[in-house]
């Protein structure tokens, strides 16, 4: 029975001098040694930023394609009715006049959206983010906001058109206003 005892002991004492020894050999986690270096975490982070980005502008992309397709087909549509309402005597140059100032807003909201998607791209590079992200994020709601104005003359030629019709359809032959 006293060699067991003694094994068990020294067992311990070896266990107790081991494990401390192993402890102090392994590197610590922000260690120098350690394989993930600044370089390797901000190069991690700037990975992550980019497929975040990435996701948001697909979605994005999106939305602004789904809004854009609707707002074209509504502008060549009223095109085509105002060349029939001409054709029968309707003056629709301000409907025209309209739709063309439409369409040039369109085409502004899609070169302002290429912008801001250049911009949001560029913003894992960038030494400062921050800035670089809420200038991308002003010249996305530029573009917004000039979709929203093409689509308002848009309407508003849609109202003109609706006039010059109710004008025919009454015998004066142009716009009652």
């Amino acid at each position: 029975m006293r060699t067991w005892k003694k094994l068990l002991v020294a067992g311990a004492a070896a266990a107790a001098i081991a494990v401390p020894a192993v402890a102090v050999a392994a590197p610590a986690a922000g260690d120098a040694a350690s394989p993930r270096t600044a370089g390797a975490v901000a190069s991690d982070r700037a990975a992550i930023l980019r497929t975040r980005i990435q996701l948001a502008l697909e979605r994005r992309k999106l939305r602004f394609d789904r809004a854009g397709n609707t707002l074209q087909r509504h502008i060549t549509r009223l095109g085509v009715l105002a060349g029939k309402v001409g054709a029968k005597g309707g003056d629709v140059t301000s409907v025209k006049d309209l739709l063309s100032q439409a369409q040039a807003k369109f085409d502004s909201a899609k070169a302002t959206e290429q912008q801001a998607v250049q911009q949001f791209n560029a913003v894992p590079d960038a030494t400062d983010k921050r800035a670089a992200f809420q200038s991308a994020k002003s010249t996305a709601a530029q573009a917004v906001a000039q979709l929203r104005e093409a689509r308002s003359l848009t309407q508003q030629a849609a109202r003109e058109l609706r006039g010059v019709v109710d004008g025919l359809r009454s015998g004066s032959g142009s716009a009652a206003q």
